[in-house]
C-alpha cells in the first residue's frame, strides 16, 4: 500500500471491463483477452491481460473501489483476478458492499432519502402506461427496487426521453440515457453520495475516479482526479475532466495508467515526514 491514502473509484462497465460488442470483428478478439463476467455459461465481459495486471498492482497500492449501476446479483458475476477489494459502490450508489456483504447503515440512509422523493411503484405505474403499446421495449425493471430502468431492443427513441425529462422534476429523479437504456434514478440516490461516505470510512486524502455515463458525472466531479474514455458519453457533457486517447477495451489500460501514474506523482511530490 502506498504511504497515502488514496482511493479509486472505477466505474465498471464500458470504462474497467467491456462487453463483446467492444472488442472487434477479427477472429482473434480474444487474444490478449481475460474473461472476467460469465452469465449463463457465456463470456459476457473481458479485459486485457495488461489491465488485469494493471489494476491487480493498482489495487495494492491504493482503496480500489467497484462503482456500478450493476445490482448486487450482476456485479457478482464478476471476477477481476489479483484484484484486492474491501468496499464496492453498487445499484448506482444505493447500495454499499463491505467485504462483498451489504452495509445496513448506508441502506438505511438510503432508505431514509427515498422517502423524499416519488414511490418507485408510481413511476413505474406511469412508464409503464406510456409504454404498454411500444414494441421497442425489451424490459422494464426495477433494480434492487431503488429506480427504474426501460431497456430497448435497440436505441431508445428520443421522445421517450424527453418525455421522461419534462416528469424528472414532479417524480424528483434524473434521466440518464445510455444507447439501449434508460435509467429513472432517485435524487437520493448517487454514486458520489455513497464515494463521499466511503471516503470518509477510509479516511482517504485523495480521491480518482472513472466513469462513461452521465450517471458518472457527479462522481467524477466528487474526485480530486477523474477521467473518462473517450468513446462515452461524457466527451461531450463534460470536456473539464481528463479523457483518454483511445476509445474502447484498450481505453481501460490507459485509464489505469493514469491512476497509477498521477498516484506516484503525488507520493513523490508529497512533503515527507521528519
Amino acid at each position: 500500500m502506498s504511504a497515502l491514502p488514496a482511493i479509486f473509484f472505477a466505474d465498471l462497465d464500458a470504462t474497467t471491463i467491456y462487453s463483446k460488442r467492444h472488442l472487434s470483428a477479427d477472429p482473434d478478439r480474444y487474444t490478449g483477452m481475460t474473461c472476467v463476467e460469465t452469465f449463463r455459461e457465456e463470456p459476457q465481459s473481458f479485459m486485457t491481460y495488461r489491465a488485469v495486471r494493471q489494476l491487480g498492482a493498482l489495487s495494492r497500492e491504493l482503496t480500489f473501489v467497484p462503482t456500478t449501476t450493476r445490482d448486487v446479483t450482476q456485479f457478482n458475476r464478476i471476477r477481476l483476478p489479483g484484484v484486492k477489494t474491501t468496499y464496492a459502490i453498487v445499484a448506482n450508489g444505493g447500495r454499499i458492499l463491505v467485504d462483498g456483504i451489504e452495509d445496513p447503515a448506508w441502506t438505511r440512509v438510503v432508505q431514509e432519502r427515498l422517502a423524499a422523493v416519488a414511490p418507485l411503484n408510481t413511476i413505474l405505474e406511469e412508464i409503464t402506461r406510456k409504454l404498454q403499446h411500444e414494441t421497442w421495449v425489451k424490459t422494464i425493471s426495477r433494480p434492487a427496487d431503488l429506480f427504474a430502468c426501460v431497456n430497448a431492443h435497440a436505441e431508445t427513441p428520443a421522445w421517450f426521453v424527453e418525455w421522461a425529462d419534462s416528469r424528472a422534476a414532479r417524480w424528483r429523479c434524473r434521466i440518464s440515457s445510455q444507447g439501449r437504456k434508460t435509467f429513472i434514478v432517485p435524487f437520493g440516490i448517487s454514486k458520489e453520495s455513497a464515494a463521499a461516505e466511503v471516503v470518509r470510512r477510509t479516511g482517504a486524502d485523495v480521491t480518482f475516479a472513472s466513469g462513461d455515463s452521465t450517471l458518472d458525472e457527479g462522481l467524477m466531479k466528487f474526485a480530486d482526479y477523474a477521467i473518462h474514455p473517450r468513446h462515452g458519453a461524457l466527451n461531450v457533457r463534460a470536456p473539464y475532466f481528463d479523457e483518454t486517447v483511445r476509445s474502447g477495451i484498450t481505453a481501460g489500460e490507459e485509464i489505469l495508467t493514469y491512476v497509477s501514474s498521477r498516484l506516484e506523482r503525488i507520493v513523490k511530490d508529497r512533503p515527507r515526514a521528519v
